[in-house]
């Protein structure tokens, strides 16, 4: 049985290569893709324009020093923060202007193919909603990507029902 969704396994398959080609430590190099993750999403904070520029600069300090962000990433080398970040863009969209509703859509979505846990976030963003139609095609869009993971199940020697037992 697969505890994560396939760009999880693809990502671990993808650092384990890399360690058996260079003899890097895979320990090292998970927990250094965490710390970069964790940096692109500060500076994407920081430059693109979804809140006012004092108000990124001061959530991208707040996040830079975080005890909690900084023993994820490089202490434990989990990539969880990558579905929050996704999430927490997602809500940035949605909540700046309505109208980026579709691409909020696909950054939960991409957080939930990640790892399933900002499924659950799903019914708060569809409250923002009136129209019965949007709420279906944002829903539809944030599970596309891991609708679309069972056509990769059998490249990573898993059947769709572990990626379904997996997400229930």
């Amino acid at each position: 049985n697969m505890p994560y969704p396939p760009l999880s396994i693809l990502w671990l398959y993808f650092w384990k290569s890399i360690s058996t080609l260079t003899g890097i430590s895979f320990a090292f190099l998970f927990k250094f893709s965490a710390i970069i993750a964790d940096t692109f999403f500060l500076f994407l904070l920081l430059y693109l324009p979804l809140k006012e520029l004092k108000e990124r600069q001061n959530m991208v300090l707040i996040l830079a020093f975080s005890p909690v962000i900084i023993s994820v990433s490089a202490v434990f080398g989990q990539f969880d923060t990558i579905p929050t970040y996704l999430s927490f863009f997602a809500f940035l969209l949605i909540a700046n202007d309505n109208k980026n509703w579709k691409w909020a859509a696909l950054c939960l979505g991409f957080g939930i193919y990640a790892k399933t846990f900002p499924l659950i976030l799903l019914p708060a963003f569809l409250t923002q909603f009136t129209s019965k139609k949007k709420m279906i095609s944002f829903s539809c869009i944030a599970i596309t990507p891991i609708t679309l993971s069972l056509l990769i199940a059998p490249a990573i020697n898993s059947t769709p029902q572990d990626i379904l037992s997996s997400i229930i």
